[in-house]
């Protein structure tokens, strides 16, 4: 089953096809459609029939959770989304009022020359990354590497806190099979499409390098029961023969219980957290964090933290690897998995501030402020306390919290949220998207132009389509329908990232 606009899309891409080559791998990858039955999803080939090397791909997601691969060539406000699928000759034109999500990784991001001084939020939750230049009555100027100086009203500003520098990536995968250790001739683990997938009882392993304080992250999917074992600083990539040296988190799909682990068998349990009805599903966003110098290890799902385990010392694992390691035989899918060295805080979702009639300024050495702020220039806050007047230095705050001003607009249609790559999160009307630039406008910042590669997703719809939205089955007559066939099995289901963070220190 496929809705009417999806497979309107599809079709113009089947037209373009049509007198090309359409080549099968003998390779497959299991998957299951809404049935139970297996399907095969053929990855590009050679002329050989042999893989061809994997590319850094763009990955469009629909409302009903279809997804195409491939490149965003453009967009505008007119024709919509021009999207080039690896088997098109022409580029596909998409609707994106269909579009849930399109995650970019085809396109090169521009470093910034330094990096950004501080996060500035607005009251609808969007978050600015940049050089606070100045503040006035009025509006605060924004320098940016994205977008230049953007004036931004003060009465829709929420906060300002410091940037937290990004961590470096160790690992950034999966990119291929080939880059993780299996026991020899194990056949359970696949790839394709940027993921890992296992049908069976079979450890995987890398080495990392894991530093002493770590973040691992990954999504996770199954069908069936899940029973999966993450080894954390493991000494030995092979866990189906004997356990490593490690720390060891067991996931259930309503619990994690962490251990140390030794190949003799004389680990010890360290306690278990079990999941809340909003992670009692089959698709999560996994973040590990572990501090060897403070003895802790924190477990954060889909934003939200489950628990912070207390170890004792000494540290017990001795070694830099990770390990997954299925234990049954469900169908599992890793993905996005990204190992850095963790900055101390927890990424969850951003509460809304109580309204205040004050400003409140927060200093690094925990005093705080209440009172009115003048202005800021030439990097220091003037700010009218109970007190008297002060003279902040920019470089000492933890935090501004303003007064309450206006309620933020709602949003408006075709809005979409775009991520930075640096973290930062902004909502604006996409107007022009080409390899030269990227144009929109805000009811509240104006005319915006971004560099191009600056995002690295965006959003165009949260919610599912209504449920009467018209359904047509793909029948089984004429030969247009074995190609819908076979760009269907090309169409892996995926859970969007909707979550919005801000950054909590944890002591």
């Amino acid at each position: 089953m496929i809705r009417l606009s999806t497979r309107l899309a599809l079709l113009f891409f089947f037209a373009a096809t049509l007198r090309g080559e359409i080549k099968i791998l003998s390779e497959i990858v299991p998957s299951e459609t809404k049935d139970g039955q297996a399907i095969t999803v053929p990855p590009p080939t050679t002329g050989t029939g042999t893989a061809q090397p994997q590319k850094k791909e763009d990955t469009l997601r629909f409302l009903n959770q279809d997804a195409l691969h491939g490149k965003l060539l453009s967009i505008d406000s007119k024709s919509g989304v021009h999207w080039l699928h690896y088997g098109a000759k022409n580029a596909i034109e998409i609707n994106p009022s269909h579009i849930t999500t399109i995650k970019l990784q085809s396109q090169t991001t521009p470093a910034p020359k330094t990096q950004a001084a501080h996060v500035v939020e607005l009251n609808n939750l969007d978050s600015l990354t940049g050089d606070v230049a100045s503040l006035d009555s009025d509006k605060l100027i924004l320098n940016t590497w994205y977008a230049g100086p953007i004036s931004i009203g003060r009465n829709i500003l929420r906060s300002i806190r410091p940037a937290h520098p990004s961590s470096t990536a160790l690992y950034e995968g999966p990119v291929s099979l080939e880059e993780w250790k299996r026991a020899e001739n194990d056949a359970a683990w696949k790839f394709k499409d940027g993921a890992l997938m296992c049908q069976g009882s079979s450890a995987i392993g890398r080495e990392v390098k894991l530093p002493d304080i770590a973040s691992l992250e990954f999504d996770i999917e199954w069908k069936g029961e899940l029973y999966l074992n993450v080894f954390l600083y493991a000494d030995s990539l092979d866990a189906s023969n004997e356990y490593p040296t490690a720390y060891s988190l067991a996931f259930t799909s309503d619990s994690a219980t962490l251990s140390s682990t030794t190949p003799n068998g004389n680990g010890i349990q360290l306690g278990s957290a079990s999941f809340d009805e909003q992670r009692l599903k089959s698709k999560w966003h996994v973040n590990i964090c572990v501090s060897k110098s403070q003895h802790i290890i924190c477990l954060v799902m889909d934003g939200l933290p489950v628990r912070v385990w207390n170890l004792p010392e000494p540290f017990a694992a001795k070694g830099t690897g990770v390990v997954f390691y299925p234990e049954n035989d469900g169908f599992i899918k890793l993905g996005d998995i990204r190992v850095s060295a963790w900055d101390g805080r927890i990424d969850t979702p951003a509460a809304p501030a109580a309204a205040s009639t004050t400003d409140i300024v927060k200093l690094s050495n925990s005093d705080h402020f209440s009172g009115s702020i003048k202005n800021i220039s030439n990097g220091k806050i003037s700010f009218a306390s109970t007190h008297g007047p002060l003279q902040i230095p920019m470089q000492e705050l933890s935090e501004i919290i303003f007064a309450g001003g206006d309620q933020p607009p709602k949003p408006s249609a075709g809005e979409v949220t775009a991520f930075l790559s640096d973290g930062g999160i902004i909502s604006f009307q996409l107007e022009q998207w080409d390899e030269k630039t990227i144009a929109g406008s805000s009811p509240t910042l104006g005319k915006l132009k971004f560099l191009p590669g600056a995002f690295e997703k965006l959003q165009y719809n949260e919610e599912p389509p209504d449920e009467d939205d018209e359904v047509i089955p793909l029948d089984n007559e004429g030969g247009i329908n074995q190609i819908q066939q076979e760009i269907q099995r090309v169409i892996h289901r995926f859970r969007g990232r909707q979550h919005r963070f801000r950054n909590v220190i944890v002591h």
